[in-house]
């Protein structure tokens, strides 16, 4: 057994719970007015067997239950608060496995015949989910559910976690859907709403639970800053997706929300759990908008240099360095200020290149053949094994592609010198924003890369210049499109209007 630690609603926002000396409520649930309950100062751990000694010897007697044992009935299973080596909780997990689970007897009502929420019921029975929020009662119809919850942790949910080992979103978010009706809203409209742009998918269903989410938002929001807490964060960045989904009429409002979140809580980009994995899918939002209108990004970078990413421990880490740097180029390139800053290109390129020695030891691609548009191949061909890596080796070519794109030109060099390395510039942006795309095309269950590459498309894509390969970007625009329901229409407007107005080839 140990001691518990916290609340009982501090541990389910997963955040420090102070209490001073003699105190019975903790100072986050006394400020934000909640009711505070503390567990018992123990819990007790599953016991299978009891070692004794006597005069010198031991013996172990196993514990095992009578066929007539009885059992006090409880209203949820038995589990226990996974931690990982910091002490940060990240979830929960059966404390005993469904097949051992002793037997109970036939006057005891069991649990797993309860309602479940996602339990088949005959279609005559009208079924819902009802959820309590603060007394107010939430009511989702069971049919539209399971469907859509299904969607969002098979389809969308890894996108979000292409760079989390532990996919917080997939796994996490939907156990807190359950208890939390502002997150299940999030989850319904997001699903709805992509379910709506790739068929026929009715569009006012996604609006009615973006509307009711947005209330609880507002709601929530209007509470002191210390009551939030990442139900909160996570249902923004669902949010944020959502409007993300039509790039058209984008107006990043959930943007600047999740930014205002982050300065009131800076602690989230670094805490680990559910809240530091949403606040590095909010980095690449932030990115995507920042890189999309030509402006610098919106976050404070300086909240993520404290994440434990830097230690390299995993491909996802390696990815989040990687996806930071790039941030930090952005901000370089539209800060009028800095542009001309020799000095912090340079640091830019050691960064670049370090990672890739770190990269190198952690992760190389399975099978690679460079581009070869005379042979039916305009893209190079990167095979890789996970999706982390996949975005890692991503935004490793997009910072390439930026920096010899943005990267002031060498001003003690003077015609043919300058001309040749103008070209060999070009040549080197050309050759990344390839392998940009060609790390999409190349790895299909990665749906995720394809947002970079289409962002990267877009913000660089006239530098092609071979036919072959500008038409096959063209088709990779509507196959995205097609597989994941975001818009390109403009996007291959936008490059076949540049292409024509450089070469006047383009039909």
């Amino acid at each position: 057994m140990r001691n518990g630690k916290g609340c009982q609603s501090c541990r389910r926002r997963h955040i420090k719970c102070v209490t001073d000396p003699g105190s019975s409520i903790c100072l986050r649930c006394k400020e934000s007015r909640r009711v505070c309950v503390f567990d018992p100062q123990f819990r007790f751990k599953e016991v299978r067997h009891v070692d004794t000694a006597s005069q010198g010897s031991r013996s172990r007697t196993h514990l095992i239950y009578e066929d007539d044992q009885r059992w006090v009935p409880t209203r949820e299973a038995v589990g226990f608060i996974l931690e990982d080596g910091a002490g940060a909780e990240y979830g929960t997990a059966d404390f005993i496995e469904q097949d051992e689970r002793p037997r109970a007897s036939a006057e005891m009502p069991r649990y797993t015949e309860a309602a479940s929420p996602l339990r088949t019921r005959a279609p005559s029975i009208p079924a819902t989910l009802s959820l309590e929020d603060n007394a107010e009662t939430v009511v989702v119809e069971e049919d539209n559910l399971a469907p859509e919850s299904g969607h969002f942790i098979q389809k969308l949910a890894p996108w979000i976690d292409c760079c989390d080992r532990y996919c917080h979103f997939a796994q996490e978010v939907p156990k807190r859907a359950l208890r939390v009706p502002m997150v299940l809203y999030a989850i319904l409209a997001l699903s709805s709403r992509h379910q709506s742009l790739m068929s026929a998918y009715d569009e006012l269903e996604a609006s009615y639970y973006h509307g009711h989410c947005l209330e609880m938002v507002i709601k929530t929001l209007s509470r002191p800053e210390s009551s939030y807490d990442d139900n909160l964060f996570a249902t923004i960045i669902c949010l944020r997706l959502y409007e993300e989904l039509d790039e058209e009429v984008d107006d990043f409002l959930h943007l600047q929300g999740i930014g205002r979140l982050l300065s009131a809580m800076p602690a989230f980009a670094h805490s680990g759990g559910l809240a530091e994995a949403a606040s590095w899918q909010a980095l690449r939002q932030d990115i995507y908008v920042a890189l999309n209108n030509k402006i610098p990004p919106s976050f404070d970078l300086d909240n993520y240099g404290r994440s434990r990413v830097f230690d390299f421990r995993d491909d996802g880490a390696c990815a989040n360095v990687i996806i930071l740097l790039f941030a930090r180029i952005l901000q370089l390139i539209f800060s009028p200020s800095a542009i001309a800053n020799f000095g912090a290109w340079d640091e830019i390129e050691r960064s670049l290149a370090a990672w890739d020695v770190q990269r190198a030891l952690i992760f190389q691609p399975l099978f690679a053949k460079d581009a070869d548009p005379n042979q039916d191949q305009p893209f190079p061909v990167i095979r890789l094994i996970n999706p982390a890596q996949v975005v890692a080796l991503q935004y490793f070519e997009a910072c390439l592609v930026l920096v010899r794109q943005h990267k002031p030109p060498d001003k003690t060099l003077t015609g043919f010198e300058a001309v040749k390395e103008r070209r060999n510039t070009e040549r080197e942006l050309i050759a990344a924003l390839l392998a940009v795309v060609g790390l999409a095309e190349s790895n299909p269950s990665v749906e995720n890369a394809n947002f970079t590459a289409h962002h990267l498309l877009k913000s660089s894509g006239y530098h092609i210049s071979n036919q072959v390969q500008r038409e096959r970007s063209i088709s990779i625009l509507r196959h995205f499109q097609e597989v994941m329901g975001y818009r390109t229409h403009s996007t291959i407007t936008l490059l076949r209007s540049q292409w024509q107005d450089l070469d006047g080839s383009v039909e």
